[in-house]
């Protein structure tokens, strides 16, 4: 499947290489999510969709991680490494690590992020990102959930001729 060109331009898939490259050179980016990054744009570009979502939502837990070892750190010690281990790390699913990691973030940062004006980027932006791609994910590794709940035409499944019964 080939991605359609708009005004003989490269589509932002083909970009996302250098964008990866340029973060990369930018930063000091964990070589772990950096990986699964790399390898999403790979599988996007090769057409397999749901490999794509699953390698997105993987980066997305690892950065989660990340995050919360540099806010361990910054936290120091014993309190960082104390909420880290009680709070963080026995956490689970993802959601509930991210809201361990939101909710002692601005405990602690809060005002810095307000004066900063990351506050309300991390609500409208960050928030909404993880969700998104949290919820792709689970749509795709639980696609029929508890309630019986189906994946509504419009979702992965049913762009890339998916057998599921819908």
């Amino acid at each position: 499947m080939a991605l359609p060109r708009q005004n003989g331009a490269n589509p932002p898939l083909e970009q996302a290489s250098s964008r990866l490259t340029t973060l990369a050179a930018r930063s000091t980016p964990d070589h772990e999510m950096m990986r699964y990054l790399e390898e999403c744009v790979g599988v996007f570009r090769g057409a397999h969709f749901l490999a794509t979502i699953a390698l997105l939502g993987v980066a997305s837990e690892r950065l989660i991680e990340v995050l919360a070892e540099s806010l361990r750190d910054a936290l120091g010690e014993p309190e960082g490494t104390k909420w880290f281990d009680k709070k963080f790390s026995q956490q689970w699913p993802v959601s509930r690590r991210f809201k361990a990691l939101s909710d002692r973030l601005f405990r602690e940062y809060e005002q810095d992020l307000k004066r900063e004006k990351l506050k309300e980027a991390f609500d409208c932006v960050v928030k909404p990102t993880f969700d998104q791609i949290r919820c792709a994910r689970n749509d795709i590794a639980h696609p029929i959930r508890q309630s019986n709940h189906r994946i509504p035409e419009g979702q992965p499944g049913d762009w890339i001729g998916d057998s599921r019964p819908h």
